[in-house]
């Protein structure tokens, strides 16, 4: 299952990846350069987000940031699955075959939703971030994917007030 979201790219190699997720998949991805303005002040934004992971692509963390905040961040605390909805696919008959109903909560705030939902999916392992599969052929730890598998091209509207 994987949530396509109507404003990215994808890369066909993506696609063959998705298909061969075992439990729960993650992989970088690159946000367009995008200009607008937020809470009053401008920002401009073109970065990557991907998962930190060790040699035998084992995840430890998540490099992201978000719209708004001129800071990447190597670890998020408030989130333990600081990734983007277009940024991890999960299994489906891993995800119907756990014994608690894994709901996507439409009340959960901004942001925080594929961390709630990934918590659940993934409530009854003991590492999670270890658990995840890692789908990039060149994830290094720490560095940004030299080959993203999809590409975030939101644009920010800026709102204009008339004089």
């Amino acid at each position: 299952m994987y949530f396509a979201d109507d404003d990215n790219l994808y890369t066909a190699s993506l696609l063959e990846k998705l298909r061969r997720v075992e439990r729960v998949g993650v992989f970088g991805i690159a946000f367009n350069p995008a200009v607008g303005q937020r809470g009053g002040r401008w920002i401009e934004h073109g970065h990557f987000a991907y998962p930190l992971c060790d040699s035998d692509k084992r995840v430890w963390g998540f490099h992201t940031r978000w719209v708004g905040d001129d800071r990447p961040q190597e670890s998020d605390t408030a989130r333990r699955f600081a990734v983007d909805i277009s940024q991890f696919a999960v299994n489906s008959k891993y995800l119907f075959d756990r014994p608690h109903d894994v709901l996507f909560d439409t009340s959960w705030s901004s942001g925080r939703a594929e961390d709630n939902f990934l918590k659940a999916v993934l409530a009854h392992v003991t590492n999670p971030l270890a658990a995840l599969e890692v789908l990039a052929d060149d994830a290094d730890a720490g560095k940004p994917p030299r080959r993203p598998l999809a590409v975030h091209q939101k644009i920010i509207v800026p709102h204009v007030t008339p004089n």
